[in-house]
């Protein structure tokens, strides 16, 4: 396994806020994860019309995202 050496970023009452890591660090990161999890191309056109909506689907979003606020 590769060694990464992660920065943790705090605020000011010490929580944890942010993780950050070299831009060489990462670059290595994306490459393990293409030869683990390559990119597939899904043609998402055949699940077009498989489902039929009795809501608008603009109106629902929003009225659920009202909820949590």
């Amino acid at each position: 396994m590769r060694a990464f050496h992660p920065k943790i970023v705090t605020d000011q009452q010490e929580r944890l806020i942010a993780v950050q890591i070299d831009y060489a660090d990462w670059l290595k990161i994306q490459a393990i994860l293409q030869q683990v999890n390559p990119k597939k191309n899904v043609n998402l056109k055949k699940y077009a019309g498989s489902i039929t909506l009795n809501k608008d689907p603009l109106k629902y979003q929003k009225r659920t995202r009202n909820k949590g606020a």
